[in-house]
């Protein structure tokens, strides 16, 4: 891949493409459309592998370890399956986290890269 041959010429130890997409649009509007929120935008960004005290590092995900929640929504919550006439099983699961920016300093935003 392209992608990943530059990012080892330039010494990076990972790329990651940013593959997000947002309908711009209002909510209900009879036109969807989706459009790439990552367009000419890189991010070089330095990230410790390990979290420590006083790390240099750009940002981290803290989650844990009963960051996941699961509930079996109960009989009043959903309906009837058409098909069997047995009650559906759903399970709803969530997690929980946070994003940090630690510094700030570990990272460059690049504009109009493709441009």
């Amino acid at each position: 891949m392209v992608i990943q041959a530059m990012g080892e010429i330039l010494g990076f130890e990972k790329v990651l493409v940013g593959k997000v997409k947002q309908n711009p649009n209002n909510i209900g509007s009879a036109t969807q459309t989706l459009s790439n929120v990552w367009n000419d935008v890189a991010i070089v960004a330095y990230i410790e592998t390990t979290p420590r005290k006083k790390s240099t590092t750009l940002g981290w995900t803290f989650a844990n370890q009963a960051s996941w929640r699961v509930r079996k929504l109960g009989q009043n919550d959903i309906g009837k399956d058409s098909v069997t006439s047995n009650l559906a099983g759903i399970i709803a699961v969530n997690m929980y986290y946070d994003q940090v920016i630690v510094d700030t300093r570990c990272a460059y935003l690049i504009y109009d890269v493709l441009t």
